[in-house]
């Protein structure tokens, strides 16, 4: 193997594990994880309400673009709801999600 190839490698596992690198982006991954799919509004609603969490819509935005373009996520449109899903590439990460949603669990949320 090649420095370069090796390079690419590290480049490809590095950029796949930076999208659990902020906090929220991992919490929005785990609540779309728990629940398979869930529109925008039903995902504010439960980070606001049911975690008590201040929202910013366009940092809910900006996250779930990111999710999307690690191809972790799709989005459809269904009349006036946006809707997210995981796609079967969330299982590399389904420990550490689960890990997150028993703690959610705990906490009665």
């Amino acid at each position: 193997m090649s420095d370069i190839e090796l390079r690419d490698i590290l480049e490809k596992i590095s950029k796949r594990h930076e999208i659990l690198a902020n906090p929220y982006r991992l919490l929005i991954l785990a609540i779309l994880y728990s629940h398979k799919e869930i529109s925008w509004s039903r995902l504010v609603e439960f980070i606001e309400e049911v975690l008590k969490l201040k929202v910013n819509p366009n940092a809910i935005n900006f996250h779930l673009t990111r999710l999307i373009e690690a191809e972790l996520l799709t989005k459809s449109i269904l009349g006036r709801n946006t809707i997210y899903k995981v796609t079967p590439r969330i299982e590399e990460f389904k420990g550490d999600l689960e890990e997150i949603i028993k703690l959610l669990e705990t906490l009665n949320l």
